[in-house]
Protein backbone atom coordinates (compact mmCIF):
# COMPACT_ATOMS: atom_id res chain seq x y z
CA UNK A 1 0.00 0.00 0.00
CA UNK A 2 1.34 3.44 -0.79
CA UNK A 3 0.25 7.03 -0.31
CA UNK A 4 1.51 10.07 -2.19
CA UNK A 5 0.89 13.75 -1.77
CA UNK A 6 2.47 17.10 -0.99
CA UNK A 7 3.64 18.40 2.35
CA UNK A 8 4.71 21.77 3.63
CA UNK A 9 7.01 22.35 6.60
CA UNK A 10 8.08 25.50 8.41
CA UNK A 11 11.78 25.69 9.17
CA UNK A 12 11.42 28.59 11.60
CA UNK A 13 8.68 27.37 13.94
CA UNK A 14 9.90 25.59 17.06
CA UNK A 15 10.12 21.85 16.56
CA UNK A 16 8.03 19.54 18.73
CA UNK A 17 9.03 16.19 20.16
CA UNK A 18 7.37 13.26 18.44
CA UNK A 19 6.42 9.93 19.98
CA UNK A 20 10.02 8.73 20.14
CA UNK A 21 11.64 12.03 21.07
CA UNK A 22 12.59 12.98 17.53
CA UNK A 23 12.27 16.54 16.28
CA UNK A 24 9.27 17.15 14.04
CA UNK A 25 8.79 20.28 11.97
CA UNK A 26 5.48 22.14 12.08
CA UNK A 27 3.55 21.57 8.86
CA UNK A 28 0.77 19.75 7.03
CA UNK A 29 0.34 16.95 4.50
CA UNK A 30 -2.14 17.11 1.64
CA UNK A 31 -3.28 14.42 -0.79
CA UNK A 32 -5.72 14.34 -3.68
CA UNK A 33 -5.85 16.07 -7.04
CA UNK A 34 -5.36 19.59 -5.64
CA UNK A 35 -2.79 18.67 -2.99
CA UNK A 36 0.02 20.83 -4.38
CA UNK A 37 -2.22 23.91 -4.58
CA UNK A 38 -3.39 23.30 -0.99
CA UNK A 39 0.21 23.01 0.22
CA UNK A 40 1.13 26.23 -1.57
CA UNK A 41 -1.89 28.01 -0.07
CA UNK A 42 -1.01 26.78 3.45
CA UNK A 43 2.56 27.98 2.93
CA UNK A 44 1.44 31.46 1.92
CA UNK A 45 -1.05 31.66 4.80
CA UNK A 46 1.60 30.59 7.29
CA UNK A 47 4.09 33.13 5.96
CA UNK A 48 1.42 35.87 6.21
CA UNK A 49 0.65 34.88 9.83
CA UNK A 50 4.32 34.46 10.77
CA UNK A 51 6.37 37.08 8.85
CA UNK A 52 9.92 35.99 8.10
CA UNK A 53 9.21 32.25 8.36
CA UNK A 54 10.59 30.00 5.62
CA UNK A 55 8.51 27.05 4.43
CA UNK A 56 9.43 24.12 2.21
CA UNK A 57 6.98 22.29 -0.05
CA UNK A 58 7.89 18.76 -1.10
CA UNK A 59 6.32 15.69 -2.69
CA UNK A 60 6.18 12.55 -0.55
CA UNK A 61 5.48 8.85 -1.02
CA UNK A 62 4.81 6.56 1.93
CA UNK A 63 4.98 2.80 1.40
CA UNK A 64 3.53 0.37 3.93
CA UNK A 65 4.09 -3.37 3.87
CA UNK A 66 4.11 -6.31 6.22
CA UNK A 67 7.51 -7.70 7.12
CA UNK A 68 6.53 -11.25 6.14
CA UNK A 69 5.69 -10.06 2.62
CA UNK A 70 9.34 -9.37 1.68
CA UNK A 71 12.19 -11.61 0.64
CA UNK A 72 14.17 -12.96 3.65
CA UNK A 73 17.44 -11.61 2.20
CA UNK A 74 15.92 -8.12 1.84
CA UNK A 75 14.47 -8.39 5.35
CA UNK A 76 17.94 -9.20 6.74
CA UNK A 77 19.41 -6.19 4.92
CA UNK A 78 16.68 -3.81 6.11
CA UNK A 79 16.15 -5.03 9.67
CA UNK A 80 19.38 -6.90 10.40
CA UNK A 81 17.64 -10.23 11.03
CA UNK A 82 15.06 -12.63 9.58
Amino acid sequence: MSETGWQVECHDCPTVAGWYGERVRVGRKFDGPDAKACAEAWSLLHQDEEPGHTTRISHYTTVTFTADAINPVAQRIIFGHE
